[in-house]
């Protein structure tokens, strides 16, 4: 039974460690884009982790550096329609990203000329509130 005791009492004085889940995001900066609420919904990072594209209410979207996010001189502001943007997704080579968004509003977002284009193929899900988007790992199709 003293043993017992021993054992319990030297587990007790053991120091305790807390388990603590690994940050996902750790912010080092503050920045404002803007001093109003201008309807951030969601971001997607690229495949490389060099940039952000932020998108959501009122066709908002916006490129900013994933590392150096406090340099404003890299920031894209984007013009991507009248729709809400609801989700984005990268395509596997990090050239271009897709925009989903209401009423069936699907845009392109082309790396190589930081341009937002139309996509034609989406007159299938017209009047539809598109609420996210991903692209098969091959990249052949979203």
């Amino acid at each position: 039974m003293r043993r017992v005791a021993i054992a319990l009492v030297l587990i007790m004085l053991l120091p305790s460690v807390m388990a603590e889940p690994d940050a996902t995001v750790d912010i080092v900066i503050e920045r404002h884009l803007a001093e109003y609420d201008i309807g951030i919904d969601g971001g997607a990072v690229s495949p490389d982790g060099e940039v952000v594209i932020l998108f959501g209410a009122e066709g908002y979207a916006h490129l900013i550096k994933a590392v150096e996010a406090d340099q404003e001189q890299f920031d894209v502001q984007l013009e991507t329609g009248q729709q809400d943007v609801n989700d984005a997704a990268w395509h596997p080579s990090g050239n271009t990203a897709l925009l989903a968004g209401d009423a069936g509003e699907f845009r392109r977002y082309v790396a190589e000329s930081y341009s937002i284009e139309s996509v034609n193929e989406s007159s299938v899900l017209a009047g539809e509130d598109i609420e996210a988007v991903v692209w098969r790992a091959g990249g052949d199709k979203a």
